[in-house]
């Protein structure tokens, strides 16, 4: 019996890490910082104040994150016997702020890195985009009435450029620390639809005291849930896409649970901010299309059952369905003929 790993990669990812702890919320938004040539800006809606963290989580932790708890298919052969559109924007801010309306509270900046941020909050959803147009966020207007829902009062942004510490000539990726004051695991997918491309993929990594899931209308189904016949076929990736798409394109697709515990620590400073080693992390990935980011997924329904972290495949059939199949065919063989009457069709033929 031959064994083969297959590729589970899914392509460009945006990956977002969440951890619930001791009453507030440290989240952490991996983001792609492009060449300095070009203009860039990142807006981050928050439904409650969050506290900037100066220091950046280096983008080696994130990756050894997402190494140690990558899923895994193999499939066996038995015939020889023997892995932005994301809750962001890309603007095109230039230079520094020219001016704040009067009705926008706007905190110090921060550097992080190779970028500056500030948080920024208003009564009204005219205030902030009148702001964001003065300090080089080019939104389209067909998006103004999104901007004005996020701007609900006791709601924040957190709007983020680059910065002269940008690395010259070539791409930086950091991950964005901020903590809010509630526990709150929020993705907000409605707001990916600014600049988001047909389709879009996240992987939510969210730690808390055990597993958590979105809550409905999103429903989560486990690596035993992919559709065999197209994880051979077609690969992980569209075997993800398809369940994602189910129920309306509010689809998860729960790919492991660990105990942080059982980590290394090349997580570094990821390992504190998402709750020390008690707490559990949960990693989920949803390959979804433009249209159907109409929901924002909020992780509050604990997982029962199992998560398993791997699926095995043959290159015949499941063994869960063969299963089936030979339950099915002893039912059959066991059920009594019964003698059908001869008869005649109407052309009179026997």
């Amino acid at each position: 019996m031959t064994t083969t790993e297959l590729d589970t990669s899914v392509g460009a990812v945006q990956r977002v890490v969440m951890g619930v702890h001791d009453g507030v919320t440290d989240i952490v938004v991996q983001i792609g910082v492009p060449e300095t040539t070009a203009d860039y800006g990142v807006l981050l809606p928050e439904p409650y104040e969050p506290l900037l963290d100066p220091n950046p989580v280096s983008a080696t932790e994130l990756d050894a994150l997402d190494e140690q708890t990558a899923p895994q298919v193999f499939e066996t052969d038995e015939s020889d016997g023997g892995g932005i559109g994301c809750p962001c924007v890309a603007g095109s801010l230039g230079g520094d702020a020219k001016g704040t309306p009067r009705d926008v509270d706007v905190s110090q900046p921060t550097d992080i890195g190779p970028v500056t941020a500030v948080v920024i909050t208003a009564t009204d959803g005219a205030s902030i985009r009148a702001w964001l147009d003065e300090n080089g966020f080019k939104i389209p207007s067909q998006h103004d009435a999104l901007i004005d829902e996020y701007s609900a009062p006791g709601r924040y942004f957190i709007a983020i450029k680059r910065n002269q510490a940008a690395a010259t000539g070539g791409p930086t990726s950091i991950g964005v620390h901020f903590t809010l004051p509630v526990a709150h695991a929020e993705l907000p997918l409605r707001f990916a639809r600014l600049g988001a491309a047909s389709k879009v993929t996240f992987t939510a990594f969210i730690a808390a005291p055990e597993t958590m899931v979105p809550a409905a209308p999103f429903e989560t189904v486990t690596l035993a849930g992919l559709n065999g016949l197209m994880l051979r076929i077609k690969g992980y990736a569209a075997a993800v896409e398809e369940a994602s798409a189910r129920n309306g394109g509010h689809g998860f697709v729960l790919e492991g649970s660990y105990r942080l515990s059982e980590l290394d620590s090349r997580l570094g400073n990821l390992r504190r901010l998402l709750g020390g080693t008690d707490a559990t992390i949960a990693r989920l990935t949803t390959i979804a299309a433009r249209a159907s980011l109409d929901t924002d997924a909020h992780f509050t329904e604990p997982f029962s059952g199992d998560v398993p972290r791997e699926r095995f495949l043959s290159t015949q059939l499941d063994v869960s369905k063969a299963s089936a199949l030979m339950l099915g065919l002893a039912l059959l063989l066991r059920r009594p003929r019964r003698r059908e009457p001869f008869c005649r069709t109407s052309a009179g033929i026997p």
